[in-house]
């Protein structure tokens, strides 16, 4: 996997966890969620367990891009795994939010994320050109054989000899 794939999945996992996160925390999320159900099911042991639940899947999910976004920057620039990670990762925590949660998003917050994403694309793109001109040059570079008169010892004894 390319390391902008790891980026982008790096940031859905962030996402899951906060809405998994947000389950598990907020006082109104579980009971909407579960208010279809038949009464016995709707408090106590089953919203607690369920909540305690959403809190282990929301670490998982914590792990799995914490796992993602290291991969990502040993396979890419540092700057482009970030920006690609965060990108996603707010984007799609506002999308679910408002899936999920009914959360309000003005048409101003769309035009700016919609620039965001614009973002994303041409510096992902722009990092896989430089990766690739990078591994090009990297191959018809000359390689140059260690001179031997450059080792510690072959240092040290030319220091001993000038002196003397």
């Amino acid at each position: 996997m390319s390391g902008a794939t790891l980026s982008i999945l790096a940031g859905l996992s962030a996402a899951s966890a906060s809405v998994l996160l947000k389950l598990a925390f907020d006082s109104d999320a579980v009971p909407r969620i579960f208010s279809s159900l038949p009464p016995q099911f709707q408090l106590g042991y089953f919203e607690l367990s369920s909540r305690v639940v959403f809190f282990i899947l929301g670490l998982l999910a914590n792990a799995l891009m914490m796992n993602f976004f290291a991969k990502s920057m040993n396979l890419s620039t540092t700057l482009s795994a970030t920006v690609i990670n965060s990108s996603v990762n707010y984007f799609c925590t506002a999308v679910l939010g408002y899936a999920i949660f009914g959360e309000a998003l003005s048409t101003t917050w769309w035009a700016g994320a919609s620039l965001v994403l614009v973002g994303v694309f041409l510096i992902a793109r722009g990092t896989a050109q430089l990766d690739a001109s990078a591994t090009a040059a990297a191959d018809t570079a000359p390689r140059r054989q260690p001179d031997a008169s450059s080792s510690p010892a072959r240092r040290r004894s030319a220091r001993l000899v000038a002196r003397s």
